[in-house]
């Protein structure tokens, strides 16, 4: 991921996304709402992502 910011006074904020696609393994997680937390800092962004997954999807085999 890399985020590019233009010049703004907010220094964090919040945010939702959808996974849209994945494989292997993430392909499980296709269809799952995340939220997720962004603070920014002089260049760089730290970023938490927290999703709704199906508990049945994360048994992985």
């Amino acid at each position: 991921m890399k985020g590019i910011r233009t010049k703004s006074d907010i220094e964090a904020g919040i945010g939702y996304s959808n996974i849209i696609g994945g494989n292997g393994v993430f392909s499980n997680l296709i269809g799952a709402k995340c939220t997720y937390a962004a603070s920014y800092f002089k260049d760089s962004v730290q970023i938490l992502t927290k999703c709704d997954v199906d508990k049945n999807k994360l048994n992985v085999k």
